[in-house]
């Protein structure tokens, strides 16, 4: 058996897409881009694509499988007008 053939021109274009996502992505959360964390931005598009959660259902959909983990999430969150809680919606 030999070794699979790689395709070096899908393999840049792969990584071309990749960057441009990336790029995109990092535009889109604008000045607070650096000191967001991927578990906050993943919890930001969830949020953004599904509604309001509480806590517990946003990181049982898309985050972290550690419940400790969980309110370390919220804690950190860049002081921006992207994610408001009210009372009702955390209980």
């Amino acid at each position: 058996m030999g070794e699979p053939q790689v395709d070096l021109a899908a393999v840049d274009m792969v990584l071309t897409a990749s960057r441009s996502m990336v790029a995109v992505a990092t535009r889109s959360l604008g000045p607070v881009a650096e000191e967001t964390t991927m578990p906050q931005y993943r919890a930001l598009v969830v949020l953004a694509s599904r509604g309001p959660r509480r806590l517990v259902d946003l990181a049982g959909e898309a985050l972290v499988p550690q419940p400790r983990t969980h309110a370390r999430l919220a804690g950190p969150v860049p002081p921006a007008p992207a994610v408001l809680y009210s009372a009702k919606e955390l209980s």
